[in-house]
């Protein structure tokens, strides 16, 4: 019987309604647990079978049980057979209580009877309708709506109790029902208020098309929600069930209904069952199902149990005291998620102790808090974004994050200076994810919200992968596109016809959408620049203004740059008015670790040097080398190979699809030796520094503008969109070779940031030319060389501005001359003709490969057997003398690092021999007309 003193209504029950008096022996017991005889049950007993507050706490604890499960097993895996999920967990149920009944466990289940059975079936598929409606509703109502519309529920649930079981209804709580009554009307009012505003674009007849599909599913819902557990206690009381037989009966009937719901409407091709269970997680999800379905007997129990003892209006208003302790929980389970992970990628940990290092990192233009250590559950992110920055093993957030995350959620322009690998890319992303997701909760409308500016194709990439990564627990809800890649007008423009949440893109190529009214900018909310410096050197600049007049009033603006010079402080003057400057020179995040060193030599001694370093392994883990020059790319890569060293390259050149697969190959281990070749430094499009702002070197300036005239030719071929030295993420890059040196101090900063990230260890090594030694060994000779003494003093004095020392690397003199002898033979082979022709051969590879002509090989085969038959080219002379070292050539200290099948003697005969030895005098056969027998063997005398 209900409480009159709560404000619930009252409806007169017989007191021996559920009292087992009437029903047969072996229905007695009607809610006990375990097998014990109800006449033999204490008082104390019966009191808790019928204590209704017990019912109401046992079903939300089982409940938050149920759904934290639901949530954190397969919510995670883009789950969308819920049919099929629930009835998992109706046959594992039911078979579970099957087995206890015939262990004896349960003693007062009741035999199947198939009357009750049918009278009970009618109540499956109303929990299947209730299940199916909601989710209906949900995908034209908003989720603040669909809750407070299920207050109407309780209002019918409460007026069918009146009308089926009599009672009455006191003040107190038909003043309650008026109150869900005028919050639902309101609530209804502004959803569409807000759905008009959103569709003003769509026209009228889609904003009430939306609205009564929505409004006719909710109501659909509400009227199956009462019947459904209306029915239930009509059922209950007239069969005079047991809380066991009604679990049972619940379970074991909605089985056939819901996987006859689940085959017809839910998605059972191969491709989504990969989906929904990854080979990663298949035997968790598996276990988590099967967990789900024990765990679902508790829930079914104590749901029958809190209908028999209290009404099934109480039980319709459980839910609210279960959303709130559920949100509680839910928030301590994310936490807990976010805790256990490992580290996110940052430098260090462990603060600096020094007091002028802190305030150097606290420096701002405006006066900005202290950082606490805080995790990613506390900057106001979207649950969903934390489960995913959690899944990829970050734990904390950097000081940037930190800082920039919460004020761009309060709606705040931000300009961040941050040195590479400080994690600028997810201070950005986060808060623009959380702001669409909160948009969508009111607006499912499409727009664009966001536009993200980055200066190269490879950090487009990144970008994007981030932004996945991120949200692939709300994969569903946002879309980004990017526009980066060699594709038509027309193709970008279908891309931008479906209004993506986020579109990525480099300056040109956003503006040329605009002016062709592709990229509509009159939703947009955010606009990014990433990289923001790089962006302005590589002469983005006028498409940067004309995207500034073009934007609509209220954009806020997030700029990341690693410095902040006088060209990025004007940037930020033409689309914000008053940013907040973050400037944080985080020693904490860059630098400690890192061990920089130099070596002086000739030219040709760095490939000596590479020889050296990477055949006895004195650098340990994957390696990043840069060079100035693409020719020089391959000639160190032909060189290595003499040598049986693999390593692979990455410039220019290459198509964006052909350098994220040799990135991406890089990344996973598949080669430890990266060559990559810095254009853009040997041109001088990076930043210039300050000495030379300052006006120092003018002789130098006057050289660069000719080298720049010189390099324009040499570079039209070359992808303008494409830097190496920042933005693109090499990971766990254990060393970075400088072989060599960068025209700028600058640009040897970005290059050696891209060791010792995520709290690791990392040395930089760079090679320079003294005066006196450029130009001795021209074919080993580059340019960029004649100033190595001048930068290298540079970089030095920038090192020792932030407290950073660069080493002198010392090598013994007598174990470098060991292996000259070798240097001389594999520079020997590897000649002008033979990069050439690597590079040419690269180049067909690339034709045979590409996409874009496999319709034209198609039409055109003899083209394509020409290309594939031409003249094989080798890239060079190989010398397999070379493969091996001789135990007399390596020092001491040297033998530890090698392996027994690199260690060798030099072989009398070479393997293979030389082609005359086996094919003639010039390798073509034996010639015409020699002897094929020996004279000596067949001459015979003659008597005369």
């Amino acid at each position: 019987m209900s409480n009159p003193e709560k404000g619930d209504h009252v409806i007169n029950i017989p007191d021996d309604a559920y009292d087992g008096r009437d029903a047969k022996p072996s229905d007695k017991a009607a809610s006990g647990l375990l097998a014990s005889d109800y006449n033999g049950a204490s008082t104390t007993t019966r009191q808790i079978e019928n204590s209704a507050a017990l019912s109401i706490v046992a079903y939300c604890l089982s409940s938050i049980s149920m759904t934290v499960v639901n949530k954190y097993v397969v919510s995670g895996s883009s789950w969308n057979l819920t049919f099929f999920y629930l009835a998992v967990q109706a046959i594992v149920s039911t078979t579970a209580i099957i087995f206890a009944k015939r262990l004896r466990m349960i003693r007062n289940l009741a035999p199947i009877n198939y009357t009750k059975a049918k009278q009970w079936f009618p109540i499956s598929l109303l929990l299947v309708s209730m299940i199916y409606t909601g989710n209906k509703a949900l995908q034209f109502l908003s989720v603040p709506v669909y809750t407070i519309f299920k207050n109407l529920t309780t209002i019918v649930i409460a007026y069918g109790e009146v009308l089926l079981f009599g009672g009455k209804v006191t003040p107190l709580a038909f003043l309650s029902f008026c109150l869900m009554v005028l919050s639902s009307i309101v609530a209804a009012w502004a959803d569409i208020q807000s759905a008009a505003n959103a569709s003003l674009s769509k026209g009228v007849s889609s904003l009430s098309l939306n609205l009564d599909v929505g409004y006719t599913w909710m109501g659909i819902n509400i009227v199956c929600s009462a019947a459904y557990l209306l029915s239930m206690r009509k059922i209950i009381k007239k069969m005079n069930f047991s809380d066991w037989d009604t679990m049972f009966y619940n379970n074991l009937l909605t089985i056939p209904v819901l996987l006859s719901c689940s085959l017809m409407v839910e998605d059972w091709s191969a491709a989504n069952l990969a989906k929904n269970f990854p080979d990663s997680s298949r035997h968790s999800i598996i276990a988590g199902m099967i967990y789900s379905g024990l765990g679902a007997i508790t829930i079914s129990y104590s749901s029958a149990w809190c209908i028999r003892v209290t009404s099934s209006t109480t039980y319709s208003m459980s839910p609210q005291l279960n959303r709130r302790l559920h949100r509680r929980i839910d928030n301590a389970a994310t936490t807990a998620v976010t805790t256990a992970t490992p580290t996110m990628k940052r430098k260090h940990t462990e603060t600096d102790d020094s007091a002028p290092k802190e305030e150097k990192r606290a420096k701002t233009q405006e006066p900005q808090p202290a950082v606490k250590e805080l995790t990613f559950s506390d900057l106001g992110l979207d649950t969903r974004l934390v489960q995913g920055v959690a899944a990829e093993s970050f734990k904390d957030p950097t000081p940037v994050q930190q800082k920039a995350i919460p004020l761009a959620l309060d709606g705040k322009d931000v300009v961040a200076k941050a040195p590479c690998g400080s994690g600028k890319t997810a201070a950005y992303v986060l808060p623009v994810l959380s702001s669409i997701l909160k948009r969508k909760t009111t607006d499912s409308s499409p727009a664009t919200t966001a536009v993200i500016l980055v200066p190269t194709r490879e950090l487009a990439d990144q970008v994007l992968k981030a932004i996945e990564q991120f949200s692939a627990y709300c994969a569903k809800d946002i879309h980004a596109v990017k526009l980066v890649d060699k594709i038509s007008d027309a193709v970008q423009r279908s891309l931008l016809s479906n209004f993506p949440d986020i579109v990525i893109s480099t300056p040109a190529t956003a503006w040329r959408n605009i002016l062709n009214d592709a990229l509509s900018l009159e939703k947009l909310s955010y606009l990014v620049l990433d990289e923001a410096d790089l962006i302005l050197s590589y002469g983005y600049n006028e498409d940067l203004e004309n995207i500034a007049r073009k934007l609509p009033k209220g954009v806020q603006l997030l700029m990341m740059s690693a410095t902040l010079s006088t060209d990025v402080t004007s940037l930020q003057g033409i689309f914000a008015r008053k940013p907040t400057v973050l400037d944080l020179d985080d020693e904490e995040t860059e630098g400690d670790n890192l061990s920089q060193f130099v070596v002086s030599c000739a030219e040709d001694e760095k490939f000596l040097l590479a020889f050296i370093i990477f055949k006895l392994k004195l650098v340990k883990g994957k390696c990043l080398i840069f060079v100035n020059d693409v020719d020089r790319s391959y000639r160190l890569k032909l060189f290595l190979e003499q040598f049986q060293v693999r390593s692979c390259i990455l410039n220019s050149e290459l198509p964006i699809t052909s350098r994220a697969h040799v990135l991406e190959e890089f990344n996973r281990g598949v080669y430890d030796i990266i060559i990559a070749s810095d254009e853009k430094s040997a041109m001088g499009v990076e930043e210039k520094d300050a000495e030379e702002e300052d006006g120092e070197g003018e002789k130098e300036k006057e050289k660069e503008k000719e080298s720049k005239k010189k390099n324009k030719k040499k570079s039209s071929k070359r992808d303008v969109e494409f830097g190496v030295s920042r933005g693109i993420d090499f990971k766990n890059v254990a060393a970075v070779v400088n072989f060599d040196l960068p025209t700028s101090a600058s640009s040897y900063t970005h290059r050696i940031g891209r060791t010792a990230r995520a709290g690791r260890t990392g040395m930089a090594l760079s090679f320079y030319v003294p005066k006196e030694l450029y130009r001795k060994h021209m074919p080993t000779s580059i340019e960029t060389a004649e100033n190595d003494e001048k930068v290298l003093a540079k970089i030095k004095r920038q090192q020792a501005k932030q407290g950073k020392e660069v080493k002198p690397y010392n090598f013994k003199k007598e174990h470098l001359d060991a292996f000259r002898y070798r240097l001389d033979d594999a520079l020997r082979a590897v000649t002008k003709v033979a990069v050439r022709e690597a590079r040419m051969r690269e180049l067909k590879q690339e034709l045979l490969k590409s996409e874009k002509l496999k319709r034209y090989f198609e039409e055109n085969p003899t083209e394509l057997q020409h290309l594939r038959h031409d003249g094989e080219l080798r890239t060079a002379r190989q010398q397999p003398h070379l493969k091996h070292i001789p135990e007399y050539l390596l020092p001491k200290e040297g033998k530890d690092s090698l392996t027994s099948n690199e260690v060798g003697m030099v072989p009398f005969r070479k393997v293979g021999g030389k082609l005359r030895n086996k094919k003639g005098k010039f390798g073509r056969g034996k010639k015409v007309g020699t002897r094929k027998v020996n004279p000596l063997k067949t001459f015979k005398a003659r008597r005369k």
